[in-house]
């Protein structure tokens, strides 16, 4: 019994490695991400999940920290913490705000920003849900690596 019981957890540990593998390989192997570097690309795939998943479920003092510290374009500086926080509840409470429900990266551009730092411009389709009703719309911002991490411009929701 204790055999059959190893045989199992063997077996369940060898899928969950060979779906990892090959997640690994479909992100290192996928073209819209060919302008990232390829050993940049599994992190900037988790940090992107975590970014889309943290503003779906509100974490807006977690989602601060992805913020990038180089703001560039419409958004001239980076808010404070708090700032932010309080931005977003506001937008939240009034309805206004696009919550993302599915994600998927559409296309990934590499240029200089309006400030000349090496930016990442970032389209993705998404459903959402925008005052009460659920919505297929595309969103757009911006990544960047800074000390060795990806760091995120918040997004903008077409709606």
């Amino acid at each position: 019994m204790t055999a059959g019981k190893h045989k199992v957890k063997f077996v369940v540990l060898l899928c969950l490695l060979t779906i990892t593998t090959s997640s690994s390989a479909q992100i290192r192997n996928d073209k819209r991400l060919s302008v990232i570097q390829p050993e940049l690309r599994e992190r900037f795939v988790g940090k992107l999940n975590l970014y889309f998943e943290l503003k779906r479920t509100h974490h807006y003092e977690k989602l601060y920290e992805l913020l990038s510290q180089r703001y560039s374009g419409v958004t001239r500086e980076k808010l404070s913490r708090e700032e932010f926080k309080r931005k977003n509840q506001e937008v939240a409470a009034q309805g206004r705000n696009a919550i993302p429900i599915k994600w998927k990266l559409a296309k990934i551009m590499k240029a200089l920003d309006d400030k000349g730092n090496e930016t990442y411009f970032i389209f993705v389709d998404m459903k959402a849900r925008y005052r009460g009703r659920d919505i297929d719309d595309k969103a757009y911002f911006e990544a960047r690596m800074e000390n060795g991490d990806w760091y995120f411009r918040e997004y903008y929701v077409e709606t």
